[in-house]
């Protein structure tokens, strides 16, 4: 039998043109479902089609400027120096760090099986991000990694810390640290308490602060947050609020409020100072109060020698020895009763803080009330 008849029919049967269409619209179908498609799937090592699985790997960009700390962003395509593999940005996570810098780290996804340099990707290796306009080091903090978000939550914390008074007076609760849409700590409450040292100012921040949680532990700065722990802090207006955990789970300061009532003796103060110190005077902070129930005075005693050279207990002319008695709150922790930050003992010294004046004195005695 002829391939093409007389008629011009392939075989006798089929017009040569009827079988050019369907010829032609068998091939554009074909295309539209490779393209479709992809092809089927990426090419492997070997230029062959296959299908390759996505891993996801954290990287840590170290400390960076807070001017440069958003340059990475969720979305990006990224490379890795020394790999033709495209990475992509599947999430960015912003922490604090020392010296006003932040702390940065990425989600990446990556294809199984990629390379860098003369071997494959893994936890602990050096490498350097490269990006459509920044180029930067990091470290592979882990690889093989499923999901494609940090896991991140906002965790109350309780921060003390001790800074000179114009730091105190300028941080206020509502005081945030933000880069770009970040918001890395929060200021929830400040109580800001006198200390023994002139110009100085012990603060308690109640702090929310966003971490991401690494063994099932939060962490902010890349530390975990546990009691004892000292963290870098700051606001957006206020530097050097570094400080130490005392609370994870809470903005209260540690211990449960416990009111003591403390025999505080003042010697050797100018009887015009004396005279203001009075039954009634309070002093008010947030979790710390202390209110003088009893105010006893006499003539300072003093040591002078006599023109025989003799030691003798004489009465100062102008000075007065005063003894309070103070109600105040405490905060105890198992067994141990604290005060303005600091244990409370017999012997100690605290300072008080009035509105007319102020006073240090020492504890004689003290008893937590029932």
């Amino acid at each position: 039998m002829e391939l093409i008849d007389e008629e011009g029919r392939l075989f006798g049967r089929v017009n040569v043109v009827d079988a050019l269409v369907v010829l032609v619209v068998l091939a554009v179908v074909a295309a539209g479902v490779a393209l479709v498609t992809g092809g089927g799937g990426p090419l492997g090592s070997d230029g062959t089609s296959e299908d390759v699985e996505t891993r996801y790997a954290t990287l840590a960009l170290g400390q960076q400027p807070a001017s440069s700390a958003s340059n990475i962003e969720v979305g990006q395509n990224v490379t890795l120096a020394g790999s033709s593999a495209t990475m992509n940005v599947t999430d960015v996570f912003l922490t604090g760090a020392s010296n006003g810098q932040v702390r940065v780290f990425a989600r990446v996804a990556y294809p199984n099986g990629t390379v860098v340099g003369s071997g494959p990707i893994r936890a602990g290796r050096s490498v350097t991000i490269v990006g459509d306009d920044y180029q930067t080091d990091a470290a592979v903090q882990s690889v093989n990694d499923s999901r494609s978000m940090f896991r991140t939550e906002r965790t109350p914390v309780s921060v003390t810390t001790t800074v000179e008074s114009e730091v105190a007076t300028a941080v206020n609760a509502g005081d945030r640290l933000t880069v770009g849409d970040h918001t890395l700590a929060t200021v929830e409450s400040v109580a800001s308490l006198p200390t023994n040292e002139s110009g100085l100012r012990r603060l308690h921040l109640g702090v929310t602060l966003a971490t991401r949680t690494v063994d099932g532990e939060p962490k902010f700065a890349d530390r975990t947050l546990r009691i004892g722990t000292a963290i870098p802090l700051r606001t957006n207006g206020v530097e050097g609020l570094n400080g130490t955990i005392e609370t994870v789970g809470s903005v209260e300061p540690a211990g449960d409020p416990t009111n003591v009532t403390m025999t505080v003796a003042w010697e050797g103060v100018r009887s015009e100072v004396a005279e203001a110190v009075t039954e009634g005077l309070e002093e008010r902070h947030p979790g710390a109060t202390a209110r003088i129930v009893d105010v006893t005075a006499g003539p300072a005693q003093v040591v002078v020698p006599t023109d025989s050279g003799e030691l003798v207990v004489s009465e100062h002319p102008g000075e007065r020895d005063v003894t309070l008695t103070v109600e105040a709150t405490a905060r105890q922790t198992g067994s141990e009763l604290g005060f303005h930050g600091r244990p409370l003992s017999e012997g100690r010294t605290v300072t008080l803080e009035f509105d007319t004046v102020t006073l240090q004195g020492t504890v004689l005695d003290f008893e937590a009330n029932e």
